[in-house]
């Protein structure tokens, strides 16, 4: 069932109704890493209180979960602090989070304190730094040799069925809504990267003819995937006469900056 779909259904029941649903994005990290599942009560926004968390729906028909910061009226966040805009509705609470077989209820009072510590931490200056540094590490050529033992990586074309993963990952780099991305797996090319069946990479094609979406994980960078990549991606936007002329990249993910250079010359 798609997120547009979900939404309307949890919108259209009475309050006090228990629903489930799937975790997506990664905005809640570390509390929700994406690929559980949250119980969620139906409720009006005054009853919602600092510290729950806010199933709303989004103006293009998504759910999206976020810790309630404050109320009358309620303003959430995602964990690392970053304010919602306006216009989000708000249709329940989630009261427990499931991963796998293991059923965890959510307390209201250290969820906010832990999400306190935790944007404190991810703004400090020291922290960031350490991150980058880490991550520059991760990501360096030295390391390329120890990160090839995690496993292999394969490349191929993503379908349809594809698109609880691809959404998942891509989540951590932009927000695209459920429409959006069943209309990019439908219409358009995606080229997705996996090691021991995760997905660790995307770029694609859609409809406009731009080369975007594109983000490897750093433990994957440095081994040479993005250009095989974009060589996979732009040859089966060819076959599908979608023919790219231009590019969107991050800045972020130099390795497919530069392994596009070579199509931009020829676009």
């Amino acid at each position: 069932m798609s997120a547009d779909v979900l939404g309307a259904l949890l919108k259209g029941q009475p309050e006090g109704k228990v629903m489930w649903i799937s975790v997506r994005g990664r905005s809640m990290r570390p509390v929700l890493t994406g690929g559980e599942s949250l119980k969620v009560m139906r409720c009006r926004e005054g009853a919602m209180k600092p510290g729950e968390i806010a199933v709303m729906l989004r103006t293009d028909g998504a759910l999206i979960s976020h810790l309630v910061v404050g109320t009358a009226p309620v303003r959430t966040e995602s964990f690392d602090g970053k304010p919602d805009a306006e216009g989000l509705e708000v249709l329940g609470r989630a009261i427990a989070v499931r991963r796998g077989a293991l059923v965890m209820p959510l307390p209201r009072v250290p969820l906010l304190v832990l999400q306190r510590l935790w944007r404190l931490a991810t703004r400090s200056a020291i922290s960031r730094a350490a991150y980058g540094t880490a991550g520059a590490v991760v990501a360096s050529p030295h390391t390329s040799g120890l990160r090839a033992l995690l496993g292999k990586i394969e490349v191929d074309v993503l379908g349809p069925e594809a698109l609880r993963d691809f959404a998942i990952a891509l989540s951590r780099y932009e927000t695209l809504s459920a429409t959006q991305l069943e209309s990019l797996l439908r219409d358009g090319v995606v080229v997705g990267a996996r090691r021991r069946g995760r997905l660790v990479g995307c770029v694609a094609v859609g409809t406009d003819r731009i080369v975007r979406h594109a983000f490897l994980q750093r433990r994957a960078q440095g081994l040479g995937i993005e250009a095989v990549m974009i060589d996979r991606v732009v040859r089966e936007a060819c076959a599908r006469e979608l023919d790219p002329t231009g590019t969107a990249l991050d800045p972020s993910q130099p390795g497919f900056i530069a392994a596009a250079q070579g199509i931009e010359v020829a676009l």
